[in-house]
């Protein structure tokens, strides 16, 4: 029997193009909460609102690097870095809503960490879920309150 092996290639993040608008309301709201730190004479508060905005503006032009996925019998690896055991792993969600990528979202035993998002190409997910299903129990998709709003906020 040959041993489990499915491999792909991801961008590490869903890239949403941004409008100047966003840009614009990003600023505005920016603007809007150093006003409020500043009435409130809470100076390091507004240093905090300067250093954030920046690295919004910044981080929001930055396109996602496609990187490289690795399913075998006892892990998922992702671009040969970052190992995670599936005996770590508690359930596994996927959502394959018609988008470019599939998303598979693994939640661990440690409930204090945060669910792993994986991009997947459409094609790819019978066999993924198929790999994954014999090793960790999947659950129905459910829409976090932070991925709704990060949804709409276009994050």
């Amino acid at each position: 029997m040959e041993p489990l092996r499915i491999e792909w290639q991801a961008p590490e993040f869903e890239y949403r193009e941004r409008s100047p608008a966003w840009y614009w309301g990003s600023i505005a709201v920016a603007v809007l909460a150093l006003a409020v730190a500043v009435w409130q004479r809470n100076f390091l508060f507004a240093t905090f609102i300067v250093i954030a905005e920046i690295m919004v503006l910044v981080w929001s032009t930055r396109t996602p690097a496609m990187v490289s996925f690795l399913i075998d019998e006892h892990r998922i690896t992702i671009h040969e870095h970052a190992s995670h055991l599936f005996t770590d792993i508690e359930t596994f969600s996927i959502l394959d809503d018609g988008s470019p990528w599939a998303t598979v979202v693994f939640h661990f035993h440690r409930h204090l960490r945060l669910p792993l998002h994986v991009n997947v190409p459409p094609d790819r997910v019978p066999a993924v879920r198929a790999a994954l299903s014999a090793v960790i129990r999947e659950t129905a998709w459910e829409d976090s309150f932070l991925d709704s709003l990060e949804r709409f906020l276009g994050l």
